[in-house]
């Protein structure tokens, strides 16, 4: 499974964003080599649920500045988190039970998520706060 590579196209002109989102794709990218180069099941699983909490934090504080800020796709953009957060604790439990090629398949969702997230959805929101002047 190929990495994420951070490049300034990532960039949702928040740096507080932009620094945790660099910081989630370094745990996605530890979570590839570690399955790729030698895979084991129980660091694995701490990189899994350290990426979970950093995500988790994340999600808190971007839609605590959309609700501050009174954002207006912010319900749906808190639904896009949920909606994350239930996936892949849904992946999360079928790899606990070794169901198919999950591993592989939850690597490839976090990989697509993350890149369209940021790519998709948090762009939206970038003329939005750089327009309430925070950076």
């Amino acid at each position: 499974m190929q990495k994420i590579e951070w490049t300034e196209g990532f960039s949702v002109g928040v740096s507080k964003f932009d620094e945790q989102h660099k910081q989630l794709i370094g745990i996605f990218n530890q979570l590839v080599e570690n399955l790729s180069d030698t895979p084991d099941g129980e660091l694995a699983n701490k990189i899994l649920a350290d990426m979970t909490v950093y995500a988790w934090t994340h999600f808190q504080e971007e839609e605590r500045l959309m609700e501050e800020h009174l954002y207006p796709d912010y319900a749906e953009h808190k639904e896009q988190h949920l909606a994350y957060q239930k996936k892949v604790e849904s992946l999360c439990i079928a790899c606990l039970h070794l169901e198919g090629d999950l591993p592989d398949q939850l690597i490839s969702f976090l990989r697509n998520w993350w890149m369209n997230h940021i790519l998709e959805e948090d762009m939206k929101y970038k003329a939005f706060f750089e327009e309430k002047g925070l950076q």
